[in-house]
């Protein structure tokens, strides 16, 4: 049975005045002919252009020769034009497209000067050595021509043998460390607490605590004695009326939140301005770890700044009732750097609370990949890690409510693997994960209680869809498993999530199957420990 020939249409642009190059491309064709075309069952087919009668384009060749000495072929100025924008059109097919200028001596009475300066101009425009080649005599062009046709002719075999092979997938684990493509996996940890997010949050704790033990309240304020005198007249109905010391206010506020029915007296009432118990005993256990000389008494003293409950603020919500400071500037300051310092510790400690739980875990970067040279799809990944070692979804640290906020927006950083060159994300998660601000033009009309179990909600979400492993145990290994609907050829396909371990595993078997794999593929990798 006769087999199929490929064949390859070769275009030549010779001038008149190029003759003995013309013989040598024949010669060279055939030769590459005898050599490779036979055996690959492919044959090159020389066509050459008309100068008079243009009606070629070479776009339509799989390879054009361009050959030029004195002239450009023609002596119509449109058939000149022509080859030339042919020839400019083809100049970026550094592949297929071979120029060539004779540099070889020619007779002045051989030569059209009007066509030949538009030579050299046309080689003006244009790179030697890279766009066109230049040649001294036709031993010289031999051996151009020779090597470049041949690299070009066995190219296309190549890619001829390539297109027939059967199409195969061919794949397996590969492992990412520090954004390279490697074979042999290394663990690694997060460094979070060492964070510019985490020392900012410490160094404006420590500006805070020099801005308040470095206040000095003054011990006579006239517009304080102002404020408070125009505030008891209001509340008294006594213009005149003299501001009791703070303890006796205090005993008072004291009798008249016990005494019964007295919600309208209490609602006006006016007392010293304290910082909460527990607000307190936040700060003051905080200030106790650092190097810090405190006075505990004084850097708490709030002078004589006076607090009015309002309580119609805020109720409506489920909220507590606001309240308004009276007293000098100084005073007040104060009392908002008290309370954005007990904020920040609150945060900082939360936050690395939860980051150190974080960066002590173990994390493992991998994806599959294909290394054939067809698709396949449906592929399923189990992965077999040894009982003890892997850190399952709902053993993952969890932060405290008051910074959901903060850590919400970043769980993508912390378990979902960071974009690395040639390799794709994955894509097939459950559903979308759910944005860390969905909350936050939507619940006006929540409380805190509520507000808080909307952001824990967000979170969980995120995990469940980063962690979208099935789990199960089978004999002494966890298993994961997950699936790719698709996967090109020479394709690399991260994980849905790093693999997160509470303790370092030495090894990781992994077993896949697809669709157009009739066997199961296996392998273990050893995994090299992380370095602290």
């Amino acid at each position: 049975m006769p087999k199929q020939i490929t064949q390859f249409k070769l275009l030549v642009v010779t001038p008149a005045d190029v003759i003995h190059e013309m013989k040598i491309i024949q010669e060279t064709v055939e030769s590459l002919n005898q050599m490779y075309g036979m055996i690959n069952h492919a044959d090159i087919k020389i066509q050459y252009w008309s100068f008079d009668k243009p009606n070629q384009n070479f776009v339509a060749f799989d390879a054009v020769i361009a050959v030029f000495w004195t002239q450009l072929g023609s002596s119509d100025q449109d058939q000149i034009d022509r080859i030339k924008t042919e020839i400019e059109a083809y100049l970026n097919h550094t592949d297929s497209f071979f120029l060539y200028f004779s540099a070889c001596q020619a007779s002045p009475l051989q030569i059209d000067s009007d066509q030949y300066r538009q030579i050299l101009k046309f080689k003006s425009k244009h790179v030697e050595g890279i766009q066109y080649q230049t040649y001294s005599d036709l031993e010289n062009f031999r051996r151009l021509v020779m090597n470049q046709l041949t690299l070009y002719f066995v190219a296309q075999l190549k890619g001829l043998q390539s297109s027939l092979e059967p199409k195969q997938s061919d794949l397996k684990i590969i492992a990412v460390i520090e954004d390279q493509i490697v074979e042999t996996p290394k663990l690694f940890r997060h460094r979070f607490t060492h964070s510019k997010f985490v020392t900012n949050y410490k160094q404006k704790t420590f500006d805070l605590i020099h801005k308040i033990n470095t206040c000095r309240l003054s011990e006579t304020d006239a517009a304080l004695k102002e404020t408070t005198n125009s505030d008891s007249s209001e509340v008294e109905g006594s213009s005149n009326a003299p501001l009791m010391g703070n303890e006796n206010l205090q005993k008072i506020a004291h009798t008249i939140r016990n005494l019964p029915n007295t919600h309208l007296v209490k609602s006006f009432l006016t007392e010293p301005a304290q910082i909460r118990p527990e607000i307190r005993e936040v700060i003051t256990k905080y200030l106790e770890t650092v190097d810090h000389k405190v006075e505990i008494a004084e850097f708490f003293n709030l002078g004589n700044l006076m607090e009015r409950l309002n309580p119609l603020r805020g109720v409506q919500y489920g909220n507590t009732a606001s309240s308004q400071l009276i007293g000098s500037a100084s005073e007040k300051e104060k009392y908002q750097w008290l309370m954005d310092l007990y904020a920040n510790i609150v945060i900082y400690e939360a936050s690395y609370a939860y980051l150190k739980e974080v960066d002590d875990l173990f994390y493992l970067q991998c994806a599959v990949a294909n290394v054939g040279n067809g698709y396949d799809e449906e592929i399923e990944v189990k992965l077999y890690l040894d009982k003890g070692y892997l850190c399952r979804r709902e053993n993952l640290p969890v932060p405290d409510d008051g910074i959901l906020d903060i850590m919400n927006p970043s769980v993508d950083l912390f378990f979902k693997p960071r974009q690395v060159d040639n390799v794709a994300p994955y894509n097939d998660y459950p559903e979308e994960a759910p944005s860390a601000n969905r909350t936050s033009s939507g619940d006006h009309g929540l409380n805190r209680r509520q507000k808080a179990k909307g952001k824990r909600d967000i979170y969980q979400k995120k995990m469940e869809t980063f962690f979208c492993y099935a789990y199960h145990q089978e004999g002494k290994f966890d298993v994961l498993t997950f699936s790719l609907p698709v996967i090109d050829p020479n394709t690399q396909i991260a994980f849905p999530s790093y693999l997160v371990f509470k303790r370092a595993p030495r090894r990781m078997r992994y077993e896949m199957r697809s669709k157009h794999m009739t066997e199961v593929i296996q392998g273990e990798m050893n995994i090299i420990r992380a370095d602290r």
